[in-house]
């Protein structure tokens, strides 16, 4: 029986598309998909997410390889926090997962910046715990960070419950005997919670 579920945070709780962002800020295609290159899809990102790298670093790096396009790179380096919102009928899913006695939980590639928003939007403060990939220097899918996730707060691995939008973060919740959904929306997500009796019909 599940009791437990876990939730990833960009793009099954808040919204995550720099893409969107960069538009906004700028009408240049080249300019979007350089700054996309540079900073958003580069491998200190990743290292943000992990924790080996400052956030003075990432910028740095990566206003080293478009020089010319500082602006739009600070910009967006300053900016694509605050263009993470709820996705819309997550808020309400979350509420009433935890009405319903579940108990709830993050687990997340992410980097320092979440410390900006983690104490402020109600949707991440209806958890009993969480992991960071930063904290820790571990990165999903390493089986290393399931395994901390499950040994910090004493989850049973049959009784927990992994949601991510990236198919290879699911693959590792299933390796270490999770049970795990892609995310694809939150009716469809709704609607495999109810045929699991974690919500009413």
């Amino acid at each position: 029986m599940l009791t437990n579920v876990v939730f990833d945070i960009g793009n099954v709780l808040l919204e995550y598309n720099p893409r969107r962002l960069l538009a906004r800020l700028c009408s240049d295609t080249a300019a979007q998909d350089a700054v996309m290159a540079a900073l958003f899809d580069s491998p200190e990102w990743v290292r943000s997410d992990e924790g080996t790298i400052t956030q003075q670093e990432l910028l740095e790096t990566a206003l080293a390889r478009v020089p010319q396009y500082e602006d739009l790179l600070r910009r967006a380096f300053c900016d694509w926090l605050g263009d993470m919102t709820p996705i819309a009928g997550m808020e309400e899913l979350v509420r009433q997962l935890r009405e319903r006695g579940l108990r709830l939980y993050l687990l997340s590639n992410f980097g320092v910046r979440f410390y900006e928003i983690g104490d402020r939007l109600p949707i991440l403060n209806q958890m009993q715990g969480r992991i960071i990939s930063c904290d820790w220097k571990l990165l999903k899918p390493q089986r290393a960070i399931y395994e901390l996730l499950l040994r910090r707060f004493q989850l049973a691995p049959e009784q927990t419950l992994f949601i991510d939008d990236r198919p290879e973060n699911v693959e590792g919740a299933i390796r270490v005997g999770m049970r795990a959904w892609p995310f694809t929306g939150a009716e469809d997500l709704r609607a495999r919670l109810r045929r699991e009796g974690l919500l009413p019909g």
